[in-house]
């Protein structure tokens, strides 16, 4: 053989050792059953708490449609009322507001002249209140005795004024007697609840810290929650054949009011006692409290430190049916 054949030593060795191509991925990561079923649990209690969002939000949105329903009726029923009532023969009466207190009434025909106008005073009702708080307080701290006959003439007459001003005069001293006194003259009285609604006032409207610092404020408060408390005792509405329809929209309206305020000064958990109760013996003493929550009627029982007044709340088969929900 030619001497240019290479021997065997002197071949190449073309064959080339194969790369492990899966050692360039990373490993695939294993299962964790408990890092699973925590995920999962985390998921639920946040669709729980999602839950229970929505559905305060839903009783929250049910409940200012209620009132605005009962506002948008009120509403209508009054304007109805007031169209029926300017209407007259020969012509139409309109009144204008003019600044805080003066409303001007004009007479006008069918064919738009103007037969006459006149300037009318309106009430100023914290004025009208702070003079009937003064007048009882004077006359009570020259310790005029009046005995119970007075209080019944004032229910037999329909005189607010003098018997919420016979209630300030009384309630620094007689508070006890007051309580069986009112409930029994109530009884004298041709229209109980109306007596009784004209006479607590609008104190109600103020902050609670007026009431607070100012012995005849506080008085005032006082002696309101009385009379709320004595009506209760009476039997409320529950013990009356019939009450105007325009004066339970009222009290509807004075209850909304009330509460409106304890909402902007915390809510309605945040009240405090005396304020509780009042609101409390309102909606009770008038079968107003299907206009309020579940919730509102037990924050406001809680607060009102019920063991002072249970004798007086078992008056209200309403609201027993209400907070034993029966």
């Amino acid at each position: 053989m030619s001497s240019s054949m290479g021997t065997p030593s002197t071949v190449l060795n073309l064959k080339a050792e194969p790369q492990n191509i899966t050692n360039s991925f990373p490993p695939p990561p294993q299962f964790q059953p408990e890092n699973a079923a925590a995920d999962i649990t985390k998921s639920v209690n946040e669709l729980g708490s999602l839950a229970a969002a929505i559905e305060v939000f839903k009783n929250r949105y049910d409940e200012l449609q209620k009132h605005f329903d009962f506002i948008t009726k009120a509403i209508d029923e009054e304007s109805n009322e007031i169209t029926a009532s300017v209407s007259l023969n020969q012509g139409t009466v309109t009144t204008t507001a003019i600044g805080g207190d003066v409303a001007v009434q004009t007479v006008t025909e069918n064919d738009g002249k103007s037969l006459d106008s006149a300037n009318i005073p309106k009430l100023n009702v914290n004025d009208n209140e702070n003079e009937i708080v003064k007048d009882g307080i004077e006359n009570g701290n020259e310790n005029v005795k009046e005995n119970e006959s007075e209080i019944v003439t004032l229910c037999k007459t329909m005189d607010s004024r003098g018997f919420r001003r016979y209630i300030l005069m009384h309630i620094p001293d007689d508070e006890a007697a007051l309580r069986e006194q009112v409930p029994e003259a109530l009884k004298s009285s041709p229209n109980p609840a109306k007596l009784v609604f004209e006479s607590i006032g609008r104190f109600y409207v103020s902050g609670s810290k007026a009431y607070m610092k100012t012995p005849h404020m506080v008085r005032a408060r006082q002696a309101s929650v009385l009379v709320l408390e004595c009506y209760l005792m009476f039997g409320g509405v529950e013990s009356e054949k019939e009450v105007d329809k325009s004066l339970k929209k009222d009290v509807g309206f004075a209850a909304f009011e009330w509460r409106n305020r304890m909402v902007v000064e915390g809510g309605v958990a945040m009240a405090v006692e005396i304020d509780a109760r009042g609101l409390l013996l309102l909606i009770v003493g008038f079968g107003i409290s299907n206009l309020f929550t579940n919730e509102d009627v037990l924050n406001l029982v809680r607060l009102s430190n019920p063991g002072q007044i249970s004798q007086v709340l078992r008056k209200s088969q309403a609201l027993f049916k209400r907070v034993s929900g029966k």
